[in-house]
């Protein structure tokens, strides 16, 4: 049987949270760097919402 970790599978590293500041600017930073990327409505899966939190 496999044994889970808090660790990402793909990239190694450990989860964190940085809070709406951090994420506002790293889209900030990706908008400059590509004015014309967007994520259309098909493009975007919600996996988990509750009335706190969302994941997709």
């Amino acid at each position: 049987m496999a044994s889970w970790s808090c660790r990402s599978f793909s990239v190694g590293i450990e989860p964190r949270y940085k809070g709406r500041t951090a994420i506002a600017g790293f889209y900030d930073v990706v908008k400059r760097l590509y004015p014309d990327l967007v994520f259309e409505p098909e493009d975007i899966h919600v996996l988990i919402e509750t009335p706190d939190q969302v994941f997709a």
